[in-house]
C-alpha cells in the first residue's frame, strides 16, 4: 500500500476559518480510503496561498526522500503561484496527489489551468461580496453590514439588558411578596410602591396590571 501524508492549508486563522481544515482534511481521508493510499499523517499551517510555505516545503521533501505522497485538496491549497509549480522537479510533481484531480499524477498544463480558474474564482467572488456589501450599505446605511463584531456587541447589550430587567423585576417581586403576605391586594401594593418611590426599571410607576405581569413571570 502507498504511504501519504495529508497537508492542509488555510489562509488565515482556526478562529476565522473553523470549518476549513475539517472539511479538508474529511476529502483528503475519504481519496485516500478510496486509492489505496495509507494516510500516515496529516499536517496543517496558516499562511497565505501567495506566500512561501515552509511547512509545505518541508513535507514534501520528506515525501520524496521517502517514497511517499503528498496529498492536498486541490493545487490552490499548496500555492496560488504557478512559479512555485514551475519550479519543482519531476520528482517532486510525481509525488503530489489533489483530490480534485484523480490519482494521476499533475502536470504543469493542468495545474495552469486549475490555478487560473481558482484565481479567477476568487477575483469574481471578492468583486461579488464587495458589490453586495456596496447595495446593502445603500439600502440601509446604519445597519453594520460585514462587521460582525457589532452584532457580537449588540448581542452583549441586549443580554445585559435582559440580565439587569430580571434582577430589577425580583427585587420588585420580593417586595410585592412581603405586602401579599401582609394581606393587600395588588391595587393596594401599586399605591403603596409608589408612595415608596419604586418604580419600574424604565422610571414608570408601576400599576397592578404590572406587577401581575411580574409575578406571573417569575
Amino acid at each position: 500500500m502507498t504511504k501519504a501524508i495529508g497537508y492542509l492549508r488555510a489562509s488565515t486563522t482556526k478562529e476565522k476559518q473553523p470549518n476549513s481544515l475539517a472539511i479538508q482534511r474529511s476529502v483528503i481521508e475519504q481519496y485516500c480510503a478510496r486509492n489505496n493510499y495509507d494516510l500516515e499523517d496529516v499536517v496543517f499551517e496558516f499562511a497565505s496561498g501567495r506566500k512561501n510555505r515552509p511547512l509545505f516545503n518541508e513535507t514534501l521533501a520528506r515525501c520524496v526522500e521517502n517514497g511517499m505522497l503528498l496529498v492536498c485538496l486541490s493545487p490552490d491549497r499548496c500555492s496560488r503561484d504557478l512559479g512555485m509549480f514551475s519550479q519543482l522537479g519531476q520528482a517532486q510533481l510525481e509525488t503530489l496527489r489533489f483530490t480534485n484531480m484523480g490519482s494521476e499524477v499533475p502536470n504543469i498544463t493542468v495545474l495552469a489551468c486549475m490555478i487560473s480558474i481558482g484565481m479567477a474564482e476568487a477575483l469574481n467572488c471578492s468583486i461579488r461580496v464587495k458589490a453586495a456589501y456596496a447595495f446593502l450599505k445603500s439600502q440601509n446605511p446604519d445597519h453594520p453590514w460585514g462587521n460582525p463584531n457589532i452584532h457580537i456587541a449588540r448581542e452583549k447589550a441586549i443580554q445585559s439588558n435582559k440580565d439587569r430587567a430580571k434582577a430589577h423585576n425580583g427585587r420588585i417581586r420580593s417586595i410585592v411578596s412581603v405586602f401579599k403576605s401582609q394581606g393587600h391586594t395588588m391595587k393596594e401594593i401599586a399605591a403603596l410602591l409608589k408612595d415608596l418611590g419604586v418604580k419600574s426599571r424604565r422610571g414608570q410607576e408601576l400599576t397592578q396590571f404590572n406587577l401581575y405581569r411580574i409575578m406571573k413571570a417569575a
